[in-house]
């Protein structure tokens, strides 16, 4: 009886201080990344659509 008490101590123990550790979660609670990440892409589709537009002009000076 004695032992099961404690380990049942010793396992609260392990789940509190787990949860008190900071583990780093998928998915944050602050949605400022998913805005910061749409930005990001959307940046990256205007990047990609200025090589493209560089890549057709310098296809056509070389012909």
């Amino acid at each position: 009886m004695k032992k099961q008490i404690m380990a049942a101590f010793v396992a609260s123990l392990i789940v509190i201080s787990g949860a008190q550790a900071g583990i780093p979660v998928a998915i944050d609670a602050n949605p400022e990344w998913a805005i910061e990440a749409g930005r990001w892409t959307e940046r990256l589709k205007q990047w990609a659509e200025t090589v493209k537009h560089y890549e057709n002009q310098i296809n056509a000076y070389k012909q």
